[in-house]
């Protein structure tokens, strides 16, 4: 009699173990796969590091990138530069990046480009991309392969505007300017010109700004934009093209030549 009570008692005991070490948040060992690993939905993710857009062709004095929070490196002829990244000049510098789609942007002085994203997908069109944002500066851009295989790959964009590229060879000058709202002082955008310089296929450019769409098709023709006012189509001037001539490191068949009278007057 009493060993069946014995065994009775054992078998109660057994029976309320597992509650008991659940009310007390014992950790219980979580059961492997069939291959021996963590189940895959318990495994931490790892991020995919940057991904390479291009390299650092060309440059002139110092050019530094910027990738999220990390500090700032210094860029050397050939260096690559990854999506994500920011690539900024001092006010006597420049830099000319060539992607692996063989387009190609040249920056001025005192300027700062966001490479948003680039993916060269030769075989699905619809899944190549380029795109980057003017921060302030002057730039020249030339396109590649990606928007020869599909225009609508390429993504432009300034503080007030959005650029269509069907390519061609274009410039970019965002002026900023400081003031002062509520005491503190701020930094604004003066104004942008985006422009038509060349293009072999008859392309077009298209500026959006303030939901109005105009479209550049003659070469030299630009877009002035301000703030919160509409743009202004209207040929270069030719103090703005002597000033396009003098942002990349070489100047363009199209430039006018170095030391040439300017004419025009400015905006």
């Amino acid at each position: 009699m009493m060993t069946r009570l014995l065994i009775a008692a054992f078998l109660i005991l057994g029976l309320c173990l597992p509650a008991r070490a659940q009310s007390l948040d014992i950790p219980v060992k979580k059961e492997q796969s069939a291959e021996g690993g963590i189940p895959a939905t318990d495994a931490p993710k790892e991020e995919l590091p940057p991904a390479p857009a291009g390299e650092l062709e060309e440059l002139k004095g110092a050019v530094r990138a910027r990738l999220g929070d990390e500090a700032p490196r210094a860029l050397a002829k050939g260096s690559q530069v990854f999506v994500k990244d920011v690539v900024s000049t001092g006010p006597e510098d420049k830099a000319k990046i060539v992607f692996y789609d063989e387009s190609s942007l040249e920056i001025g002085p005192d300027s700062e480009v966001r490479i948003v994203d680039f993916v060269n997908d030769s075989k699905d069109p619809n899944v190549a991309v380029e795109a980057m944002k003017f921060v302030k500066g002057m730039f020249r851009f030339v396109t590649g392969q990606i928007v020869a295989r599909n225009p609508e790959s390429l993504q432009l964009e300034s503080p007030l505007a959005s650029i269509g590229i069907r390519g061609t060879t274009t410039d970019h000058k965002i002026t900023l300017k400081e003031s002062v709202k509520d005491g503190k002082p701020v930094t604004e955008v003066e104004n942008e010109i985006h422009a038509l310089r060349a293009t072999k296929t008859k392309s077009v450019v298209t500026v959006r700004h303030l939901g109005k769409t105009q479209i550049l098709d003659k070469i030299n023709e630009s877009v002035f934009i301000r703030p919160e006012l509409p743009g202004e189509v209207r040929p270069l001037t030719e103090k703005e093209m002597e000033e396009f001539a003098n942002g990349p490191i070489d100047r363009s068949p199209f430039d006018p030549r170095e030391g040439a009278a300017i004419k025009g007057g400015a905006n």
